[in-house]
């Protein structure tokens, strides 16, 4: 197969939100730019369900994200490539990036891969991110008032997303794998609050029903 040869003011590594944004800044600036987007899918297409996003009630992830390539590609001097990047070069005056199927030269190179896979820390988390499974309480807590909520955790950050979260209307509960000693002192007002705290106890499967959303998590 012939490698494809591109030359470009900016190339942008990644075509989540960030790499989509800084497409549409570089775009604004008359920027000759390519944006690449890679295999791996962004932790926002993976999102059913998003409610904080201004002008929009409500909209999915994956929706939100064909919006933003939509306003990226609609500069003339934007472009949106395929393609995972298999060398990198960069610095000595010149800037080249491969892929399997292109060779990319760029004054200037951003990388907006995100933040990567996040490991995975009980059986079954990771497929149901953004399907029952969230890591910012602030974020999503309000998706789900008046529905039982579980936290997992022992440090005083899951406290603190324990009280916000009862604030949102959430029913709240903490399972953590120590005791309620060893928990730090902002237990006490947790518990004080009504919230459960599960202690030494540790969840080992998160398992989703026939929608893939969660269902039910496995503890021991």
């Amino acid at each position: 197969m012939e490698l494809k040869e591109y030359k470009c003011e900016v190339l942008i590594i990644g075509a989540g939100p960030a790499g989509l944004s800084a497409g549409v800044y570089c775009g604004r600036a008359n920027r000759n730019t390519i944006i690449l987007d890679g295999k791996e899918p962004s932790a926002l297409e993976k999102t059913k369900e998003i409610q904080n996003w201004l002008g929009e009630a409500e909209i999915g992830g994956l929706e939100l994200l064909k919006k933003f390539k939509k306003h990226a590609e609609s500069f003339d001097n934007v472009e949106i490539i395929k393609g995972d990047v298999i060398a990198l070069m960069l610095g000595m005056g010149m800037n080249m990036v491969s892929t399997r199927n292109a060779n990319i030269t760029a004054d200037v190179v951003l990388i907006a891969t995100g933040t990567g896979v996040r490991k995975e820390v009980i059986k079954g988390e990771s497929g149901l991110t953004g399907f029952g499974v969230s890591y910012c309480a602030l974020c999503d807590g309000p998706l789900f008032k008046e529905r039982n909520v579980y936290l997992y955790g022992s440090d005083e950050e899951v406290l603190e997303d324990a009280l916000a979260l009862d604030q949102m209307g959430c029913i709240t509960h903490i399972i953590t794998n120590v005791g309620f000693d060893d928990l730090p002192e902002l237990a006490t007002e947790v518990k004080e609050k009504g919230i459960k705290i599960i202690d030494n106890m540790e969840i080992v499967e998160a398992i989703s029903d026939s929608d893939g959303l969660i269902q039910k998590i496995l503890c021991k």
